[in-house]
């Protein structure tokens, strides 16, 4: 698949198709088409359970995994809407560049629709909770 520099904007929110477009910007190196993922108030939790507001704070992770060549393989799960927010729950497959194994974890992830688009609130890549 070729790089997207958006998120969907299919009022039926194709399954998967926001965590595909931010795992292709990311194995494509593009930080700005990652960014476009997120909205402007998203938070993002860490490895480390540690919540990371704004886009001022996400973008050094998304550059991280970019830097570190890593490629993400997304798994779809489940997903409900309630009008202009979703909840999908996927399994993530993260490797990256000269790393033998890759590392799964359960995904859940907020989307809410702005502006027409679809754009993650809230992201827990590497899991969440207990």
């Amino acid at each position: 698949m070729e790089p997207t520099d958006s998120c969907p904007s299919d009022q039926s929110l194709p399954f998967g198709q926001v965590s595909l477009a931010l795992a292709r910007a990311i194995a494509a190196g593009d930080l700005a088409a990652a960014e476009r993922c997120f909205g402007p108030d998203a938070c993002l939790i860490t490895p480390d359970a540690t919540a990371v507001s704004g886009l001022a704070g996400i973008s050094p992770i998304l550059a991280q995994l970019i830097d570190a060549g890593t490629v993400i393989e997304v798994e779809t799960g489940s997903l409900v809407r309630a009008g202009e927010l979703a909840l999908a729950s996927e399994r993530l497959h993260f490797r990256s560049r000269g790393a033998p194994y890759r590392q799964t974890f359960a995904a859940n992830t907020v989307l809410r629709r702005q502006g027409g688009d679809w754009r993650v609130a809230i992201a827990a890549p590497w899991g969440w909770g207990g």
